[in-house]
C-alpha cells in the first residue's frame, strides 16, 4: 500500500495539488522556464508536451520586450527579455551572430503573435530566429543576396528587407524568399518604419547637413515604390517607429521630444501630454512601437513606454509615459535593437 502511494505521489504534477490546479501554476511561470521545466519529473514533461497545455499556453501569452544589447566590458552581444508586466529580466541564449560582424552588416525584425525574431547578416546572408516556445535558435532560409548596409521591418506577416541591391521578402511559413520591386535609389544609411502595409524607408539628415535626406515609401500590396514626401523626410530628424498605425519619431536633440507624421498635410506635429522622461533616459536608444505603445530602451536597459492616450483632431495626439528601471547589473549594456513578441 506504501509503494502503491508513493507511486501515485510521483505520478502527480505537485504533490499534494490536484493536477488541473497544478497545471494553472506550470502555466503562468515565466516562458524562458517552461524549456527547462520538461528535466524536472517525467510527469511535468508529459503535462508541458500535451497540445492542450501548449494551446492555453499561447492563449495566455503576454508582450515581452527583447533587446539586443552590446556589452562593452567584453566586447560581446547579449539578449535580455523583459516581462511587461511584471518588470523582470531575463537572460536569452546568445544569437548566433557570425565571427567579426558589425551592427551595419545585421538587422533584425519580428513577427511578435508567432513568438519569432529574425536576425539577418548581409555579409554572409544567413537568417536565424529565435522562438519564445523553444527559448532556442535555429537557422532560417537565407537572404537571396549579400548586402552591407539595409534594414528590415515585418509587414502583413512576412519580413520585408531594403537595401541597395533590392528588396527581398520572407515568408516564414514556407522558408522561402521572394524577390520585390527595387528600390530606386541606394540611400546612405536605411531607417525603416512599416505600418499599415507601407514601408517607409529614409537614410535621415547626415553632416554637413549641406543636403536634405532622401526617403521612399514602399506599398507591400502593390510591390510599388514612390519618392517620400518632402516634409515627412525632412521632418524625420530622429528615430523613427511606428505605434498605433501612425509613424512617430524621438528626435536626437534637446529633451528628445516625440513627433508624429500627418500624411494629408505632410507635416509633424509635436505630441502632447506627458514629456519624455529624458531625466532618466540617456542615449543611446532603440525604439520600438507595438499596438499603442512606445518602448523606447535607453543605455543601463531603462525603458520608457509611452501609451497613446488621446488621438483626436482638437488636441491632437497625446501620450503618457512610465519608466521601468533596469537593475544595476544591466548598467554596462548599451541598446542596439529591440522587439515586442508575445510568449
Amino acid at each position: 500500500m506504501n509503494d502503491s502511494n508513493t507511486e501515485s505521489e510521483r505520478e502527480s504534477l505537485i504533490p499534494g495539488l490536484p493536477d488541473e490546479v497544478a497545471e494553472l501554476c506550470l502555466l503562468h511561470l515565466p516562458y524562458p522556464y517552461h524549456f527547462l521545466l520538461r528535466s524536472v519529473s517525467f510527469s511535468w514533461n508529459i503535462a508541458i508536451s500535451n497540445p492542450s497545455f501548449l494551446h492555453t499556453k499561447h492563449s495566455l501569452s503576454r508582450p515581452y520586450l527583447f533587446v539586443f544589447a552590446f556589452h562593452t566590458p567584453t566586447s560581446t552581444v547579449q539578449c535580455h527579455a523583459l516581462d511587461i508586466s511584471t518588470a523582470r529580466w531575463f537572460f536569452l541564449p546568445p544569437a548566433p551572430f557570425p565571427a567579426a560582424v558589425s551592427f551595419p552588416e545585421l538587422a533584425c525584425a519580428a513577427l511578435p503573435r508567432q513568438g519569432k525574431l529574425f536576425v539577418m547578416c548581409g555579409t554572409d546572408c544567413s537568417n536565424v530566429v529565435y522562438s519564445t516556445v523553444t527559448n532556442k535558435w535555429s537557422s532560417a532560409s537565407p537572404m537571396p543576396t549579400a548586402k552591407s548596409l539595409f534594414a528590415a521591418e515585418s509587414v502583413s506577416g512576412k519580413i520585408v528587407t531594403v537595401s541597395g541591391s533590392g528588396t527581398e521578402i520572407y515568408d516564414s511559413e514556407s522558408d522561402t524568399w521572394r524577390l520585390g520591386q527595387r528600390l530606386g535609389d541606394e540611400l546612405a544609411s536605411y531607417e525603416m518604419v512599416a505600418v499599415n502595409g507601407k514601408v517607409y524607408v529614409t537614410e535621415g539628415w547626415r553632416w554637413p547637413f549641406m543636403f536634405g535626406p532622401r526617403g521612399w515609401v514602399y506599398d507591400y500590396d502593390c510591390d510599388t515604390w514612390r519618392v517620400m514626401g518632402k516634409g515627412m523626410r525632412e521632418g524625420w530628424t530622429g528615430i523613427g517607429v511606428g505605434v498605433g498605425g501612425r509613424v512617430f519619431v524621438v528626435t536626437e536633440y534637446g529633451e528628445c521630444q516625440v513627433k508624429v507624421y500627418d500624411e494629408e498635410s505632410d507635416t509633424w506635429q509635436y505630441v502632447g501630454g506627458d514629456r519624455f522622461p529624458s531625466d532618466v533616459m540617456k542615449r543611446p536608444f532603440a525604439v520600438r512601437g507595438f499596438e499603442e505603445k512606445m518602448y523606447v530602451v535607453c543605455g543601463g536597459l531603462n525603458v520608457a513606454i509611452g501609451s497613446v492616450v488621446g488621438n483626436d483632431n482638437n488636441n491632437g495626439v497625446r501620450m503618457r509615459w512610465e519608466v521601468v528601471e533596469a537593475p544595476k547589473r544591466l548598467g554596462e549594456l548599451s541598446p542596439w535593437k529591440c522587439q515586442v513578441l508575445y510568449a
